[in-house]
Formats: C-alpha cells, sequence, structure tokens
C-alpha cells in the first residue's frame, strides 16, 4: 500500500473517531493543544484541563530576515541586501477559568497570564538584527536587552463541536509590565495614563484567533 493511501485511510479514521471522543459533562482531567495567530506572530498552544480549571503554556514565534541599504557613489541608496536573519519566541503561561472545557457549544475563559518577552524575540519582531533598544515612549527609548514581562488579563470566547474541535478569538489586556534592565524604574502599571493607553492599543492590536482540539 502506497504512502499516499495510508495518509488518506489514517485520516479518514481519525474523522470518524472524533465524535467518540465527545464527552457528556464539563468534568474530568483532559487537555488541549492548537495554534492561534495574531500581530506577535504564530503561537502553538498546549493546556491541561480539570474540571473549569485550565492551565496553558504557549510561545509566538517571530522570524524575519534584516536588510541593510547600500549606496552609490554620492550617498545615492541603490538598494537593499540582507544583513542579518532573527529568530525569537516569548514564552507565556495563563491560568483561567473555562465555562465549557469538554462539552460543545460556546465557550468562555477568564483569567491571567504572563509573558515573557525576550530580548532575540523583541528583535525579530521589530527586524532588528542587533540593538534590543527601541523608542517606544515619550521619555525615549526603552532597553530591552534583558527582555521584558507582561502581566495580563484575558478573554477568550470561541464555539466548540462534540469533536473538541475550536474555533476562538483572545483579547489580551496587559495590566502590569516589567523591564529588568532598568531596575526599580521598570515597572510600570495600567494606573499610569501612558500605560493605559498602550494597554488598551494592545487589546486591539494583539487580538488572537485560534483554533484547539481538546481531548
Amino acid at each position: 500500500m502506497s504512502l499516499k493511501k495510508i495518509t488518506v485511510l489514517a485520516a479518514l479514521c481519525a474523522a470518524l473517531a472524533l465524535p467518540c471522543m465527545a464527552r457528556d459533562s464539563d468534568s474530568g482531567l483532559g487537555f488541549s493543544g492548537g495554534v492561534r495567530f495574531s500581530v506577535l506572530g504564530m503561537e502553538p498552544t498546549v493546556a491541561l484541563i480539570f474540571n473549569n480549571l485550565e492551565v496553558e503554556a504557549s510561545a509566538p514565534i517571530q522570524s524575519q530576515h534584516v536588510y541593510s541599504s547600500s549606496y552609490n557613489p554620492g550617498s545615492v541608496p541603490s538598494g537593499q541586501d540582507v544583513s542579518d536573519y532573527v529568530f525569537g519566541i516569548a514564552p507565556e503561561v495563563s491560568i483561567g477559568y473555562n465555562s465549557k472545557p469538554f462539552t460543545s457549544g460556546w465557550q468562555n475563559t477568564v483569567g491571567a497570564s504572563v509573558l515573557w518577552l525576550t530580548d532575540s524575540f523583541v528583535n525579530a519582531l521589530a527586524g532588528n538584527g542587533s540593538a534590543s533598544v527601541l523608542p517606544l515612549d515619550s521619555n525615549g527609548s526603552v532597553d530591552f536587552s534583558q527582555g521584558a514581562y507582561l502581566g495580563s488579563f484575558f478573554y477568550r470566547g470561541g464555539i466548540q463541536w462534540k469533536s473538541g474541535l475550536c474555533l476562538y478569538f483572545r483579547v489580551t489586556v496587559p495590566l502590569v509590565a516589567y523591564v529588568p534592565s532598568q531596575g526599580n524604574a521598570g515597572f510600570y502599571s495600567v494606573m499610569e495614563s501612558e500605560m493605559a493607553m498602550a494597554s488598551m492599543a494592545a487589546a486591539f492590536t494583539t487580538t488572537a484567533v485560534g483554533i484547539k482540539f481538546t481531548f
């Protein structure tokens, strides 16, 4: 039997087995896996579920080529060349309450998350191959050479089928931030006007859509 036939047969068996995995209640132990997408990049996810408690680990992934300009005599730009390639991930842990973790229907999940913005991820997100200093506030630049941490509130809403397949969207609102390279001055709170405006902007720009399957 050819590899193509084996692959088609395996996919058909998996599709037929999905309805058998449905549960009759939202209690018990389970896990889910999937992926979501936002301006932060592609974000694989995996979660452990116990009754309505859900603990999720995820990590947005970013990769970009960095370009440098070339010049003709007389400092006239002649084009751009690839000078570097940057790659980074930003590990995140979330914990929340899931209203309907296993059965079909509309699913609401609310909770808190901690995101570690590594310096390599910040560089990849900005398309910068070397420096981690970005002009992000009105007082000057922010040094991300030691990364940054974001504590946030999140809401996830989606529709789940009996098979365990769920399509959803996720909104995250940062509440606190810490930039280690700035020492004690690196703490930011949503109570500060600049942080509050940045949090609202982040809630709109980093809204994610995703797909997951719960076992």
